[in-house]
């Protein structure tokens, strides 16, 4: 497995609230066999001097050191290696289920949960949080709050966000009372409505196939809501009396804000993902850098290409990906190996 991570203060904020981690697994036996798997968390602390920062710092490592045994569980469950030589199958540990392993992230991002309300008093701060457990091709992916997570293909030259944010403006949208590009510089966007260290804090944990042109990101906010001046466009549109001056204030947005499209060119032009990674903190910071900025990216260039499998194209937006529970054995399809 490749991965790189990022954590930048920006311009604007005095204070890094923002963590990171990544743990992976790889194991190799007679030179072909290959065992891989990784988790990786981001968190956005909350709350300036009142404790975001160990917020987000607990966040990241409990839910490491909660999800551990599960990932090599994972990973050293399905071992092929038992084709080639005596070893009982009573050596290695049984393989989770999608159902555990949801619970087994559920559990985890309520451990950090606990160990940020124990460490802290009523009025401190919280964090977001984006968890990724990976293996075998497959990411079950878990998240409260706004951060955000995106897989972009190298071969089709896509991008899919993976992830919706738990926030006031998204219910907004979701409501049909703003449009999407006007949420991103409304003036309520720094209001999260599920948080760790917070009354709700309920994750959504869905299950997405990870192919070898695949790299996934994931972001905190200040990537996206980089630019400094953005309730100034919100109050124009706001002000605006007709649709074509809506239109053109709403051109004005795009231009100014990081949209997807950009982090997508940014990443697939980078040479590899430590690159990609210092270009996204760049790019955000030459928007104006509002808010601390930190990425993580990996990817699993030894799987198998998403066009050498002869399945249709997955749909891998949040939109496709919510409420699907596939309770089949992840390691049922044979095409996601490589041997």
């Amino acid at each position: 497995m490749e991965y790189a991570t990022g954590v930048d203060v920006g311009r604007r904020k005095e204070l890094n609230e923002d963590s990171v981690s990544a743990v992976t697994f790889d194991e190799t036996h007679l030179d072909r066999e290959r065992q891989r798997g990784g988790i990786f968390v981001l968190a956005d602390g909350m709350g300036g001097e009142k404790g975001g920062e160990v917020a987000s710092y607990l966040a990241t490592t409990v839910i490491q050191d909660e999800l551990t045994d599960t990932l090599l569980s994972l990973t050293r469950g399905h071992n092929r290696i038992m084709e080639d030589i005596d070893l009982d199958e009573t050596h290695l540990p049984a393989i989770p289920t999608p159902d555990q392993i949801r619970q087994e992230m559920r559990d985890a991002i309520e451990a950090a949960n606990e160990a940020i309300v124990t460490h802290r008093s009523a009025d401190e701060g919280g964090t977001t949080v984006v968890v990724g457990l990976y293996a075998h091709g497959q990411l079950f992916l878990g998240w409260v709050g706004d951060s955000v997570a995106y897989v972009i293909n190298e071969t089709d030259g896509t991008i899919a966000e993976m992830t919706r944010e738990h926030s006031q403006v998204q219910r907004y949208v979701d409501n049909g009372d703003i449009r999407p590009e006007v949420a991103r510089v409304h003036n309520e966007n720094h209001i999260v409505t599920r948080a760790l260290g917070g009354r709700s804090r309920d994750p959504e944990i869905v299950q997405a196939p990870i192919y070898g042109d695949d790299i996934v990101l994931f972001a905190s906010d200040g990537l996206l809501d980089a630019y400094t001046d953005a309730t100034d466009l919100y109050r124009d549109y706001v002000r605006a009396t007709d649709d074509a001056e809506r239109d053109e204030i709403i051109d004005d947005i795009l231009d100014t804000v990081v949209t997807n499209d950009e982090i997508r060119d940014h990443v697939l032009s980078a040479d590899g993902l430590s690159t990609a990674a210092e270009d996204l903190i760049a790019l955000a910071n030459d928007r104006g850098g509002a808010d601390n900025i930190s990425v993580v990216l990996f990817s699993d260039p030894e799987q198998i290409g998403r066009q050498a499998v002869d399945t249709p194209t997955p749909a891998r937006t949040y939109e496709a990906l919510v409420g699907e529970t596939d309770d089949a054995d992840i390691l049922d399809a044979e095409t996601q190996f490589i041997d």
